[in-house]
């Protein structure tokens, strides 16, 4: 963080292309969390199951994808600071780390709401009595 505060398109730019990749499955999973949680009002026991399950499987993909770019950018901080003087190693690794950070930050902090509301909607789904045919 700056002397100035935080600022957001500096932290999502620092992070490298993969805060994308993040951005988009945890924008489909906060709204696959919505509607697991309208589900909720189903008397059917499948819709809260699936839409749970769903929303669980995108919480878990955003995940793995913020920590996949983590990853992704120490490789490249390493591969650059092979080339780098000794003296500024330590320093220019710090810098690198710190902005592939940024990828399990953003990925941990979107895969939180969709993870709760999945397991809600699990969780209610398999608590639910399945209602009377007609």
């Amino acid at each position: 963080m700056s002397e100035s505060g935080f600022d957001p398109a500096r932290f999502f730019m620092e992070g490298g292309w993969a805060m994308y990749l993040v951005l988009c499955t945890g924008a489909l999973g906060h709204v696959l969390a919505i509607a697991s949680l309208a589900s909720l009002f189903s008397k059917r026991r499948a819709m809260p199951l699936g839409m749970g399950a769903a929303t669980l499987l995108f919480a878990v993909t955003t995940l793995c994808v913020g920590v996949g770019g983590y990853f992704m950018g120490m490789r490249m901080v390493e591969e650059a600071v092979a080339f780098a003087d000794p003296d500024s190693q330590a320093m220019l690794r710090a810098q690198g780390q710190d902005e592939a950070d940024n990828n399990l930050y953003f990925g941990g902090c979107a895969f939180l709401v969709p993870l709760l509301c999945g397991l809600v909607a699990v969780g209610r789904g398999a608590t639910m009595k399945e209602a009377p045919s007609t």
